[in-house]
């Protein structure tokens, strides 16, 4: 059998420092809170992408609309013609009493 390639690190390690196994968990330990780091920047850049394109695409729905002629209303839905003429009356000022 080979032997193990992380013994001759482990014996290289042992050499240069006196607790091998403290010096490893706190490689790991910084390692595993870099990854977490590097995780949480990615996913708040691809929320930032999809926001901005999220954005992107309202601008463009707005545009379309704010472009789109109005059609004139027909005689028939008039709606001040369902309401009394009285409401649509100037006011006139009443006289005190």
């Amino acid at each position: 059998m080979p032997p193990n390639p992380d013994a001759r690190t482990v014996a290289r390690l042992s050499e240069k420092m006196k607790d091998v196994f403290t010096f490893l968990q706190r490689q790991a330990a910084s390692a595993e809170t870099a990854y977490h780091r590097a995780n949480s920047e990615l996913n708040k850049a691809h929320l930032h992408k999809l926001r901005n394109e999220a954005n992107a695409a309202k601008a463009w729905l707005l545009e379309q609309i704010r472009a789109t002629p109005v059609p004139p209303t027909p005689p028939e839905f008039d709606l001040t013609r369902a309401t009394p003429d009285s409401w649509w009356a100037p006011t006139t000022p009443v006289d005190s009493v």
